[in-house]
């Protein structure tokens, strides 16, 4: 079981992926929008280079997570 400390850091690592995924829903709704509106290439391409960047944002805090619970699951 976590101490005070590491669920403090659980709770953080959690937080911040979820508030990186509100953000991407946002961008890819903007996405879907832009097509709609048959927006320019560039336009798109932005989102799109946005979208991507969550991604990997989102992905490394959910590693850091995972790399937290291995941490408990070994003591």
């Amino acid at each position: 079981m976590p101490n005070p400390e590491e669920n403090t850091r659980l709770i953080e690592l959690t937080s911040r992926a979820a508030s990186i995924n509100k953000e991407l829903l946002k961008e890819e709704e903007e996405l879907i929008t832009a097509i709609k509106e048959n927006s320019e290439t560039g336009r798109l391409e932005r989102i799109s280079d946005k979208i991507n960047s969550l991604i990997r944002k989102e992905n490394l805090f959910v590693g850091a997570l995972s790399a937290v619970l291995k941490k408990f699951k070994q003591k």
